[in-house]
């Protein structure tokens, strides 16, 4: 048996194990579109060590969506349509959420939104994900003749620490927005509820459907990861130690867009800082 005969065979194996079949598609099919997306993502490594991170019922879900299988869709509504609409009122007031929701909605069925899930994370972790992005950017759009007024940015300059070098902020400021771009859709959706939302991780518990406990660990590491990525680019475009870079800054209070790197408006940093 050839390399990729076998890779599908233990891929269909894998499939059989996880997933339950409910759709049209066979799992020989969708086995062959596991392997596809493997290829593309993962080219350098084993089939098998990428499949096993997937969520494979999730994605098997979406694969069927995405051939139209009307089943598959039914189910699509019933466990997801209502938390999108339910997720997108905490980010924007209601008559804002219920157009965010419609047209999160439309796109994956008009515009086949679903086949961008790649199954790296739950297929409602990542659906909070595309809805948390279009709700900024629906709120965006709401603000945008708003201005900030000159002498409140002179004001939050002051509270942020006067002495500090204006054009050196200004940088730190954008390394930290850098940072929060390159994240994954999951770590952004954690800062979006736990900062910029304010929810507890009792709250998100039920939002995301994770344990309490999952939820502090990942939080925990983002900030560290975080914390790493912007100390080190300090260091290489500022030429600032990090040891320096923590005694000159707080953290805590320093003003940056968390949402204009989320993919949406203006926002500081809150609770104990975003690092």
């Amino acid at each position: 048996m050839t390399s990729a005969g076998s890779d599908h065979v233990e891929v269909r194996s894998a499939i059989e194990r996880q997933v339950r079949r409910r759709f049209a598609i066979p799992l020989d099919a969708f086995a062959d579109v596991v392997l596809e997306r493997a290829a593309v993502h993962h080219a350098d490594r084993n089939p098998l060590e990428y499949i096993s991170r997937l969520c494979l019922d999730d994605l098997y879900l979406a694969a069927a969506c995405c051939q139209d299988d009307g089943d598959a869709w039914r189910e699509c509504r019933e466990r997801y349509f209502s938390y999108i609409r339910d997720f997108a009122r905490r980010f924007v007031h209601e008559r804002a959420a219920a157009d965010v929701a419609d047209q999160v909605i439309a796109d994956l069925w008009q515009r086949r939104r679903l086949a961008q899930y790649d199954g790296r994370s739950t297929l409602r972790t990542w659906l909070g994900a595309v809805v948390a992005h279009a709700a900024i950017n629906a709120g965006k759009r709401e603000r945008r003749m708003t201005t900030l007024d000159p002498g409140t940015m002179e004001a939050r300059s002051r509270a942020s620490g006067g002495a500090e070098d204006e054009d050196t902020h200004r940088r730190f400021a954008a390394l930290v927005t850098h940072a929060v771009e390159e994240l994954e859709p999951d770590a952004k959706v954690l800062l979006l509820l736990y900062y910029e939302q304010g929810l507890t991780l009792d709250e998100m518990v039920g939002v995301l459907g994770t344990s309490k406990a999952t939820l502090s660990r990942r939080l925990d590491r983002l900030r560290r990861d975080l914390r790493a990525a912007i100390e080190a680019g300090a260091l290489q475009g500022l030429r600032v130690d990090p040891a320096a870079l923590r005694e000159q800054f707080d953290f805590a209070r320093l003003a940056f867009d968390l949402k204009a790197a989320l993919g949406g408006s203006a926002m500081e940093g809150k609770r104990d800082g975003v690092v």
